[in-house]
């Protein structure tokens, strides 16, 4: 599954161990969605956030930017997970006034 387009604003690596001594490695992606429908109680777009493997960290040199993202979906207990698997560089993000 592919989300086309998304605005990456940054991410940020972790490495460390949990209380019971098992390493947790990832990457915390911050993105902005501007496809969603707003709601009633919020104005703007909100930032979303969501993890990737540690690796993916490294592609996000340009941030912040467009990206295309490609996802796999699993079943999780009560509804679908969504897995990113892959993040493709599309073009700079410009702030004009």
């Amino acid at each position: 599954m592919k989300m086309s387009k998304v605005l990456i604003m940054g991410a940020s690596r972790y490495d460390f161990k949990d209380e019971s001594g098992r390493t947790v490695k990832g990457c915390k992606i911050a993105i902005l969605d501007t496809s969603e429908d707003s709601a009633d109680n919020v104005h703007g777009v909100m930032p979303k956030y969501i993890t990737a493997p540690i690796e993916a960290f490294e592609n996000f040199e340009k941030a912040p930017a467009f990206y295309d993202v490609d996802f796999t979906v699993k079943l999780g207990n009560k509804k679908p997970v969504l897995n990113p698997t892959k993040f493709t560089y599309v073009s700079p993000f410009h702030v004009t006034a």
